[in-house]
């Protein structure tokens, strides 16, 4: 990784950190340097892989402490792909903001209010999510936001052991950074 992007990074890991006493940005099993590097930040970075070239468009549903859309804007050196951070909570709202003018992002806009009051332009090539499940935004949220024939990746941890969503165009792949995290994909409108 290129060093401005791991100072960025950096810079972002310990906003998040200072913040976190503040706010509840993350859990306080997470709140070393190391695990958050691991649980936070690589295991958002996952997302760049699965992108495609046509993706231009990337919306994070409750985005909170920016995991994984902040992250992945920072990261992605696609200077036409932008990022739309949706999140409801006025602190976490304040917090994207700020790192989003200290980093002097041009490729971020942050969205504050409910996903489900928000009125878009246009829809997204991507919607992710790590603080919702697929079952929790559900399918009319999907339809409404999501291209047809694009793609919704859903960070899963141990509560959706299940993973029984009722549609057959989703598939799960298993997490590189923890064993019992998984990631959904569901392409909108077309069984995988």
């Amino acid at each position: 990784m290129r060093a401005d992007i791991l100072e960025k990074l950096s810079y972002y890991q310990d906003q998040l950190l200072l913040w976190n006493e503040r706010t509840a940005l993350i859990s306080l099993g997470d709140a070393s340097h190391k695990e958050l590097f691991k649980r936070h930040i690589l295991d958002s970075l996952q997302l760049l892989t699965y992108l495609h070239f046509s993706d231009k468009r990337i919306a994070d549903i409750g985005s909170g402490n920016g995991a994984p859309g902040l992250i992945c804007a920072i990261a992605d050196q696609r200077k036409d792909r932008q990022y739309s951070l949706i999140e409801k909570k006025p602190q976490k709202v304040t917090f994207l903001k700020m790192i989003v003018s200290a980093l002097r992002l041009k490729n971020v806009e942050v969205i504050g209010g409910d996903v489900n009051a928000c009125k878009f332009e246009h829809k997204f090539d991507v919607l992710t999510s790590r603080a919702f499940t697929y079952t929790e935004i559900g399918q009319n949220i999907i339809r409404n936001l999501l291209k047809p024939e694009k793609n919704a990746y859903f960070f899963l941890g141990s509560e959706n052991k299940g993973y029984d969503f009722g549609v057959s165009s989703c598939y799960v792949f298993k997490s590189v950074t923890a064993e019992i995290s998984k990631i959904l994909m569901l392409k909108n409108g077309r069984k995988l």
